[in-house]
């Protein structure tokens, strides 16, 4: 469609004058003229070159419009052509199953029953048929909000370069994964068919389907095609083009011959007026006998056709990438091109994440909104959008796009943003005879457009493209939001409120000790239920990464120490009896999109690097059972430790991988079997049992738990005991030094003086202290125990924060701790209980660091964009202060 001239400067007399007052005085301060009135020679002079500047800028103006127009035409610009709403519908037999079929065909149309008003309201076109098979009384189909017209006529060729043809109905809508929207059929002798060619028939005429190109210059391996402009239905056909001898002239791709028939199969319509709320399509225009309809879920996706203000913005981006993608802008540019699409965010992933690939390039896109939810829409209707576009492949239309332009040896990937809720919280005063009620909704509304993931043009605003990536969220700028309204007397209180926290039943807490201090150092992980948290930044703030399903409590997380990103998390289904385990490779960014099944119980996992391939060992009732997340089969045989007692089962793993590259793997058995370890990656027939020179170890005793100490040259091992409940105070812990290929001398060394502890979950180790997670006394810790004899362990304490149990046998004893995790450089340690997470730097005394309300700021990861939530603001008039 033509693009008119835009004004590039819009200045006229008056603005020129006081521009050219302006300039004067900052650069001559100390002239002191104040003499402006008309009679000043000084004024009549400014007044004059005004005045020529004002006519020399109407003139100068008009060349430069029209180059500027005529250059994005030469470029192909375009303006985009309206998209038309998806939405799926179910429908239903009504008489119940019957042993006949049902079909619904294509072209079907569904609407909406008439509303109140002079609106018509939106046809939805079923582009398949659907079946509802027999014994069946139900069957889903696509439909889309446009009209179909089939076989239209357009003109005859005259067999001359450059024709172009013009469709009746404007505009075409943009075109749909199903394709189908815009077909252009020439007519040929139903004799003469190529071989390969897709065809079409109306009446006896055959007509031969062109495809269509966004231009003409890469037409030789598919000479038949013609170029569209959908939202004026302008269709053309190739120029010529002369030779580079100046002899001939040649078109640039076939052209439809004399007295040739042109047809056109197309839909248009779409539009806003498509996106309508779920369960109201309710009314066949074609009726089916027995059949009624709905739609589930709303329908998306509906835009109008491009503004001719956006195209003069975009035009100039276009020329700027032209064919190629190499700056963030440019990767964000061909993203924006979807209609589907309102942000794009492009970052080296390298730079960000410790599993980024150097030269990996990661795209971040924001799907589109009607500007009536950009309002109102909350992170769970977010992230059910996302997965309704992803049917459209939209994803991956804008990572084919950017692979036909990106440099040789880069990769792209495209992935959705993710958002995270945050409420503010306020008490607003109002000056006296305000209405409270208004100025609540004003407040409201100023909060929702400021903390919004979506552009929404605000006056208060400087930036209007919506919350920028990563930027932290300050109590300090929603005072100044609420006093900005002129009702306001002043705020007295304002709180910024997350929704999602660990802050109940935290089983698994670990931190990412991936061997690279550039990155993620302060990462921490945390289950809490059926949720999976993760925080970049010791705690100060969690991200929830994903929620499973009702009833599959997650009991395992496991990072990955020796390669970036691997991450595992092990969830507990107890009707179905089994256990799943969910594999991220970019540390819960994304997931393998099947969960591996296991059917016994698992009680602990570690990853290791075999032949630089990374595996879970999983600890389970059955065996040590490697699973390799690569391969076909990930589930592999158990791996043999113990030769006289293959079916031995496992309590606890650790690995661990020295500077020299030796790769440790001890195993506590279940039954009160002992303690395992391999040197040799934990290989079949390559564990030793760890006896000691008595010959029976730790035989007896029911280990729990594993973990490393490093002690200048020498390496020990830890293994944490479990107590028989009650009021058994447990049998402390023992330390084996690694090293030596034979049974050290003093074998395993009990380390229990002072111990009341109970069952000890988890071991950490920092430098020459031993922190232990147990159930009775907090977090108990031992220090420098092989420095001389007489270590003795100390509780945590009462001045430790540590939550107490108020009632029941163990009154006064802390709640048990459930978990606990101790950061890369040991400045953080973290425990988790029944009451969420709590964080010390010094293991002594502790805070709460699952908090949901916040009075100064809330952070948030660098890729990710804030979202409202159910803001509650209370306002009252300073009459009743009074």
């Amino acid at each position: 469609m033509p693009l008119t001239s835009p004004n590039l400067d819009d200045r006229q007399f008056n603005q020129l004058l006081q521009d050219a007052l302006s300039y004067f005085r900052s650069k001559h301060p100390n002239a002191g003229w104040d003499d402006l009135s008309p009679s000043d020679p000084g004024m009549i002079l400014l007044e004059l070159y005004a005045y020529i500047t004002d006519i020399m800028l109407y003139r100068v103006n008009q060349v430069p419009d029209r180059v500027y127009i005529a250059l994005l035409n030469l470029i192909g610009v375009q303006l985009r052509a309206p998209t038309a709403a998806r939405v799926k519908l179910l429908f239903t037999q009504n008489e119940g199953a019957t042993d006949k079929a049902v079909i619904i065909r294509s072209g079907t149309r569904v609407t909406m029953a008439r509303a109140d008003g002079n609106d018509t309201p939106p046809v939805f076109l079923l582009i398949k048929d659907v079946t509802i098979p027999a014994g069946s009384t139900q069957a889903e189909g696509i439909a889309y909000h446009c009209v179909q017209v089939n076989a239209e006529k357009i003109g005859v060729s005259n067999g001359l370069p450059g024709q172009v043809f013009h469709i009746a109905n404007a505009p075409i809508i943009a075109d749909t994964p199903e394709g189908g929207d815009l077909l252009i059929g020439v007519e040929v002798d139903q004799n003469a068919i190529p071989a390969g060619a897709t065809i079409l028939t109306d009446g006896e005429k055959t007509y031969r389907l062109w495809n269509e190109v966004g231009h003409f210059a890469l037409s030789d391996t598919n000479r038949f095609v013609y170029r569209a402009d959908r939202l004026s239905g302008t269709i053309e056909f190739a120029p010529m083009m002369q030779s580079a001898d100046g002899t001939q002239t040649d078109p640039l791709a076939e052209i439809p011959h004399s007295g040739a028939e042109l047809r056109v199969w197309y839909r248009y319509g779409g539009g806003e007026s498509g996106n309508v709320l779920a369960n109201t399509l309710d009314t066949m225009k074609d009726m089916v006998a027995g059949v009624t309809v709905t739609n589930p879920a709303r329908a998306f996706g509906g835009q109008p056709a491009e503004a001719l203000e956006n195209a003069l913005i975009r035009g100039p981006h276009e020329l700027r990438s032209l064919n190629r993608v190499v700056t963030a802008d440019d990767y964000e540019n061909i993203a924006l091109t979807r209609n589907s699409v309102a942000r794009a965010y492009a970052y080296p992933q390298a730079e960000v994440w410790s599993f980024g690939v150097p030269g990996t390039v990661e795209i971040l896109v924001l799907p589109d909104v009607d500007d009536s939810q950009r309002m109102t829409i909350t992170r769970d209707e977010l992230e059910s959008l996302q997965e309704e576009i992803d049917q459209q492949n939209i994803r991956d239309k804008i990572k084919s796009a950017i692979d036909e332009r990106r440099p040789l040896g880069t990769k792209c990937l495209v992935n959705w943003v993710n958002t995270k809720s945050v409420r503010v919280i306020a008490d607003i005063v109002a000056r006296p005879q305000e209405d409270t009620a208004k100025l609540q909704a004003k407040i409201t509304e100023r909060i929702q457009r400021y903390i919004n993931p979506f552009p929404i043009p605000a006056e208060d605003r400087i930036e209007e493209m919506g919350w920028r990536f990563g930027a932290p969220l300050r109590a300090s700028s929603i005072y100044n939001i609420a006093l900005k309204e002129l009702g306001v007397d002043w705020v007295e209180r304002v709180k910024l409120a997350v929704e999602e926290v660990p802050d109940t039943n935290v089983t698994s807490l670990i931190a990412d000790h991936y061997k690279n201090e550039d990155y993620q150092p302060e990462t921490f992980y945390a289950s809490s239920g059926v949720r999976l948290f993760r925080s970049l930044n010791n705690a100060k703030s969690w991200e929830l990464l994903r929620r499973f399903d009702e009833g599959e409590n997650i009991l395992h997380i496991c990072a990955h120490d020796y390669a970036p990103g691997w991450l595992a998390v092990i969830t507990w289904q107890p009707e179905a009896g089994g256990m799943n385990i969910f594999v991220s490779r970019d540390s819960g960014e994304s997931w393998y999109e099947d969960p591996i099944s296991y059917g016994g119980r698992i009680h602990d996992a570690a990853w290791l690097q075999q032949q630089g391939h990374p595996v879970l060992l999983l600890c389970t009732d059955k065996g040590l059972v490697p699973l390799i997340p690569e391969a076909e089969l990930p589930l592999q045989a158990p791996i043999t430790v113990e030769r006289g007692d293959p079916d031995l089962g496992y309590y606890a793993i650790k690995v661990y991988v020295d500077t020299d590259g030796v790769a440790y793997v001890a195993v506590a058995a279940t039954n009160r079997q002992g303690v395992y370890l391999s040197m040799r990656e934990g290989r079949n027939n390559t564990f030793r049992h760890l006896m000691g020179q008595e010959g029976i170890g730790l035989r007896g005793q029911d280990v729990r738990a594993l973990a490393v100490q490093k002690d200048g040259t020498n390496l020990y091992l830890w293994a944490g005991t479990a107590s028989s409940g009650g009021q058994d105070v447990g049998a402390g812990c023992f330390s084996w030094r690694m090293q030596t290929t034979s049974a050290p001398i003093d074998g395993w060394q009990a380390f229990d003086a002072g111990w009341e502890g109970g069952t000890c979950r988890k071991l950490l180790v920092r430098g020459n202290t031993i922190f232990a997670v147990s159930h009775r006394q907090g977090l108990m810790r031992l220090e420098d125990p092989h420095a001389g004899d007489g270590a003795a362990w100390k509780a945590s304490g009462y001045r430790s924060q540590l939550p107490i149990r108020e009632e029941g046998e163990f009154e006064g004893q802390f709640v048990p701790l459930l978990s606990g995790a101790i950061s890369r450089d040991g400045s953080k340690i973290m425990v988790g209980n029944a009451e969420g997470v709590y964080s010390s730097e010094t293991g002594n005394t502790f805070e709460y660091a699952a908090p949901d309300t916040f009075i100064e700021e809330v952070s948030l990861p660098k890729t990710w964009l804030f979202i409202s939530g159910e803001h509650q603001i209370t306002v009252r008039s300073n009459d009743e202060t009074r």
